[in-house]
């Protein structure tokens, strides 16, 4: 499948092109905030993605031994499951003791779905766009600085210990992923998200940052890269935490 980027208008499917060009023309000067821009409630950027794979972008903060199953496996949708992988891998490289995985274990945020935990499960979180590690970089700071994901370190004040802890654990990463929003769902309002971030470039609007939910499992065929600190696509991404 063809790979449509935010960031290279030169892969967009005509129909994104047919409407980003429109609506552009229409809504010049409406407003300064791509997420405000009125548009047209009947496309359907579904329809237009068919056939195609969005380049985004999921960060995190990995163990070696998780580089490595993320290249052989994929990335793995949040479940108890994949806590508990992540627990191990972190208490066999020496990251975390016995004791301390078992205490992570019984107080992540997917002990409470009723509460913080609701609606976290089976969900991976991406943005598109890299101008997003430099316009929100400090909606990026949190899961590229604390191991675990949000369902660990979210259990935890930023001063607590524990956060403190997965401070230590692991490198900050960036997965480049090839999503398939036919398979994966995503959230009705972060589709029309999606869809004002096309105009909002063609408009040449600051911070079009889209952020997103994908429900699913991305496989390791789809996978384009993972980045750490040293390699020089993660540099050309910005300012970004070094360990």
């Amino acid at each position: 499948m063809a790979i449509v980027d935010l960031d290279d208008q030169e892969s967009w499917p005509a129909g994104i092109v047919d409407l980003a060009q429109s609506e552009a023309r229409r809504l010049a000067g409406t407003t300064e905030h791509y997420t405000d821009l009125q548009i047209k409630q009947d496309h359907d950027l579904l329809a237009d993605l068919l056939g195609h794979k969005l380049r985004a972008f999921h960060s995190t903060r990995l163990l070696d031994a998780e580089v490595s199953a993320i290249r052989e496996t994929g990335l793995v949708a949040l479940s108890d499951d994949l806590i508990a992988a992540r627990l191990r891998h972190a208490v066999a490289a020496g990251a975390l003791s016995p004791k301390e995985a078992e205490v992570i274990a019984s107080e992540h945020l997917l002990n409470d779905l009723d509460g913080r935990g609701a609606h976290r499960t089976g969900q991976v979180c991406f943005v598109s766009g890299k101008s997003a590690f430099v316009d929100d970089l400090d909606g990026l700071l949190p899961p590229l600085g604390h191991w675990g994901g949000e369902a660990i370190y979210f259990a935890y004040h930023e001063t607590d210990p524990r956060a403190l802890r997965l401070r230590r654990i692991g490198q900050p990463a960036v997965v480049v992923a090839h999503l398939d929003l036919a398979v994966g769902g995503v959230h009705d309002y972060q589709i029309d998200r999606l869809l004002k971030a096309f105009v909002g470039r063609l408009l040449e609007l600051e911070r079009v940052t889209p952020e997103f939910h994908y429900f699913g499992d991305v496989p390791s065929v789809d996978i384009e890269n993972i980045l750490r600190p040293g390699d020089t696509g993660y540099a050309a991404l910005g300012d970004l935490p070094s360990a």
